[in-house]
């Protein structure tokens, strides 16, 4: 009889490119409408302050596990059974 179980977690925030939009502004374009809003520039082109506030997280949660039993009936002839159960669970 035997079990293995493999669990793990993660966690990200992909905010990586966050510096690269910033680079990638024209120093010209302001980053703020006259009415205060965010300058959203046009549609090629993301403003470094909407990329800031978009929220690209996510988590996620793994388990799995497996279960095995082992008869020898005769010398040199076995009867094994497993049994997996897997749980995934991811949310972005």
């Amino acid at each position: 009889m035997g079990i293995n179980v493999d669990a793990s977690t993660r966690t990200s925030n992909n905010k990586d490119n966050l510096i690269g939009k910033i680079l990638g502004m024209r120093p010209d374009l302001p980053a703020y409408n006259e009415d205060g809003t965010i300058n959203t520039i046009d549609r090629y082109t993301e403003n470094p302050l909407i990329t800031q506030q978009n929220r690209n997280e996510s988590y996620g949660k793994n388990l799995s596990a497996s279960l095995f039993l082992e008869w020898e009936i005769i010398k040199n002839l076995k009867l094994r059974s497993t049994g997996t159960v897997t749980y995934a669970h991811t949310k972005s």
